[in-house]
C-alpha cells in the first residue's frame, strides 16, 4: 500500500512537473508573439531601427508589386465564374456581379500598371506613398467583394464570393495589423447585414464571423512571423557585413552600400568622391608597440573617420590591415576635400606615439582622393583603382598628405 501511494504521489508530481513546464514554453511562445504584435500594431522603438525600416520598405515593395498579378488572377476567376452561371442560365448575376468586378479591377490594374512605370521604376515614389496605394488598391477591393457577395448571397444564398475575400486577405497581403482590422471587419459588417436581410439561421452568422476571426488572426500572425524572422535575418546579415575591430562595414559592406546609391547617382547625375586612407608605417608600429596596441590605434582611427563622415549618404569601410576607404555622394570635391583635411587634423591630434619617430613624433596617415561622374560607362571597380593610384602617389611624395590628381596637399 505504501509503495502504491508513492507510485501514485510521483506520477502525480512528473504530471505537475511536466504541466509546469507545458506552461512556461507557452508563456514564452505567447510572449514571442505578443511582443511582435507590439512591434507591429503598437510600435516600439524597433521602428527606429535601420534594419526594421530596411525589411518594412521591402515588406511595403513586395505588397506594392503583388497588385498586378492579384488582379489578373481575381479577373480570371470572376470571368470563370461568369461563364459557369451563364452556362447555369443566371445572365443577371453573370452581367452584374462579373462586370463590376472585372471593370473595377482592370481599371484598378492599369493604374497601378502605369503607377508602377512611372513612379516605382523611376525610384520617385516613396515608401508612404507605396503604402497608401496599396491600403487604396485594398480598400476598393474589400468594398468591391462585399457588394458582390451581398448581391450573390441575396439572390443565390451563396456565400463564395465571402470566402474568396478572406483567403485573398490572408494569402496575397501582407499589411500592417491596423488596415488589415479595417479591413476585416468591413467584411464581418458586411456578413452581418446580408445575415439580417436575408433572416439567416444564427448559426450561418456565428460560421461568418469565426471565419472572419480565423482569418485576421492568421493575417496578423503572418504579418508578424514575417517581420520576425526577416529583422533577424537582416541583422546577422549585418553582422558578416560589419568590420568586427572598428565597427565600419568591411569590403562585402561596402559593396552592397555602394549597389545602393550607384544606379540613383547615374540617374541624377550626383558626383561620388572616393577617398583612401592609409596609416603611416603602421607594420612598424605594430613591430614596436605589439599587435594588441596596434589594434588600439586602428579603432581610435576608426572612431575619428565615423564621427567625420556621419552622414547617412556617407560610406566608410575598412578596406584591408591599415587601410580605410571613404565614399561622399552628393558633395562637391572641394568640400569632401575640406572633410578631409579636418580627419587628418584629427587624427594628428590623437597624439598616438609612431613607430617610426624618425619620420614623425606622432601617427601620421596619406591619403588618396578620387572624384567621379558617374555615366553608363563608368564601373566602380575603375574608382577604386583611381583613388588607390592616388593614395600611391601619397606616398611617394613623403607620406604625411593628400594626393588629389596628382597634386599633393600637406
Amino acid at each position: 500500500s505504501v509503495v502504491l501511494t508513492m507510485s501514485n504521489r510521483e506520477k502525480f508530481d512528473s504530471f505537475f512537473e511536466n504541466a509546469e513546464s507545458c506552461l512556461k514554453e507557452f508563456k514564452v511562445i505567447w510572449k514571442r508573439f505578443f511582443d511582435n504584435f507590439k512591434i507591429a500594431f503598437v510600435g516600439m522603438d524597433v521602428k527606429l531601427d535601420s534594419v526594421y525600416r530596411e525589411v518594412e520598405s521591402q515588406r511595403i515593395k513586395t505588397n506594392f508589386v503583388n497588385i498586378i498579378p492579384f488582379s489578373v488572377f481575381v479577373i480570371i476567376f470572376e470571368l470563370s465564374s461568369g461563364i459557369f452561371n451563364i452556362a447555369a442560365g443566371d445572365i443577371w448575376y453573370c452581367r452584374v456581379g462579373t462586370g463590376v468586378a472585372c471593370l473595377s479591377f482592370l481599371l484598378f490594374n492599369i493604374v497601378a500598371y502605369v503607377f508602377l512605370e512611372r513612379t516605382l521604376a523611376s525610384g520617385d515614389a516613396t515608401d508612404k506613398s507605396k503604402e497608401y496605394f496599396t491600403y487604396l488598391y485594398w480598400g476598393v477591393y474589400v468594398i468591391t467583394a462585399s457588394l458582390i457577395n451581398s448581391f450573390e448571397t441575396i439572390s443565390s444564398g451563396s456565400i463564395i464570393s465571402f470566402f474568396l475575400t478572406v483567403f485573398s486577405l490572408t494569402s496575397f497581403a501582407m499589411l500592417e495589423p491596423k488596415p488589415i482590422f479595417i479591413y476585416y471587419f468591413v467584411i464581418a459588417a458586411e456578413q452581418t447585414a446580408v445575415t439580417i436581410i436575408t433572416k439567416s439561421s444564427f448559426e450561418v452568422l456565428v460560421f461568418s464571423l469565426f471565419t472572419v476571426a480565423v482569418g485576421l488572426f492568421l493575417s496578423i500572425f503572418k504579418y508578424c512571423t514575417y517581420m520576425n524572422r526577416s529583422i533577424e535575418t537582416k541583422r546577422f546579415e549585418r553582422i558578416s557585413e560589419i568590420d568586427p575591430l572598428t565597427g565600419l562595414l568591411n569590403r562585402r559592406g561596402m559593396q552592397r552600400s555602394v549597389d545602393g546609391i550607384w544606379s540613383y547617382c547615374k540617374k541624377h547625375s550626383i558626383p561620388i568622391t572616393f577617398a583612401m586612407l592609409d596609416i603611416d608605417y603602421f607594420k612598424k608600429y605594430n613591430d614596436k608597440y605589439g599587435h594588441s596596441q596596434g589594434d588600439e590605434c586602428i579603432k581610435m582611427i576608426a572612431e575619428c573617420i565615423k564621427q567625420t563622415f556621419s552622414r547617412r549618404t556617407d560610406i566608410t569601410c575598412r578596406f584591408g590591415g591599415e587601410e580605410f576607404i571613404i565614399i561622399v555622394a552628393g558633395e562637391t570635391e572641394e568640400k569632401a576635400l575640406e572633410q578631409l583635411k579636418s580627419l587628418k587634423c584629427e587624427i594628428e591630434n590623437l597624439k598616438i606615439k609612431s613607430g617610426c619617430p624618425e619620420f614623425n613624433e606622432n601617427i601620421t596617415v596619406s591619403m588618396g582622393v578620387h572624384s567621379v561622374d558617374i555615366d553608363s560607362t563608368t564601373m566602380f571597380r575603375d574608382a577604386v583603382l583611381g583613388v588607390d593610384a592616388q593614395l600611391y602617389n601619397a606616398k611617394e611624395h613623403g607620406r604625411n598628405c593628400i594626393s588629389r590628381k596628382n597634386e599633393i596637399i600637406r
